[in-house]
């Protein structure tokens, strides 16, 4: 529904069913001000109506399954570069970086939620985990696809002293990371 509103031109004619009556009702999308999942603020077409919090059970089937985690996946993996990326911008304050406290915290909320809401979260930090892992930073795998692909390019491999250097940085930089989302956690705490 949400897309269907964000992209109308115009009007859109809605059909409402209550009690087994069908009401027609045309609504004029207007432009508002709100915040996306970055905590950025937004211009967004809306129609003044929100979701009521009501969740349905999903039925699928075993090959339904997989296509949903796998558009599940994609989708969070996309969410996080886009995050990464935003916080290497400034487009997003690193204020909103969070750290183990916040992860404890967010499990929380999401054992209140239910069973299936702490799975799903812990299937969404392990994507997290996979992808983060894959960034260019030399303690990390994705620096050591960095260097593999360095020296599949230049037929050379990089001196010992260089990868050494290069990797302390990367550690450097992942607790620097670290503390900065452990310090916003406490921050967070402190109000």
């Amino acid at each position: 529904m949400a897309s269907i509103i964000s992209t109308a031109d115009g009007s859109l004619n809605i059909e409402i069913i209550r009690d087994e009556f069908i009401e027609f009702k045309t609504l004029t999308p207007k432009i508002t001000e709100t915040t996306n999942i970055f905590n950025e603020v937004v211009q967004k077409k809306m129609i003044g109506i929100g979701s009521a919090g009501v969740s349905h059970k999903l039925e699928l089937g075993i090959g339904e399954t997989f296509s949903y985690a796998t558009e599940q996946t994609i989708f969070a993996s996309t969410m996080i570069f886009t995050g990464v990326k935003k916080l290497i911008m400034g487009e997003v304050p690193a204020k909103e970086l969070g750290g183990v406290i916040s992860i404890v915290k967010l499990t929380s909320d999401a054992t209140d939620a239910g069973w299936m809401s702490v799975l799903f979260f812990a299937a969404l930090i392990s994507v997290n985990l996979g992808v983060l892992n894959l960034l260019p930073i030399p303690a990390l795998d994705g620096g050591h696809i960095m260097f593999n692909l360095y020296e599949m390019i230049s037929k050379r491999a990089p001196s010992e002293a260089v990868l050494i250097k290069l990797t302390i940085a990367g550690w450097v930089v992942l607790f620097s990371l670290m503390g900065l989302g452990l310090y916003n956690d406490i921050a967070r705490l402190m109000g």
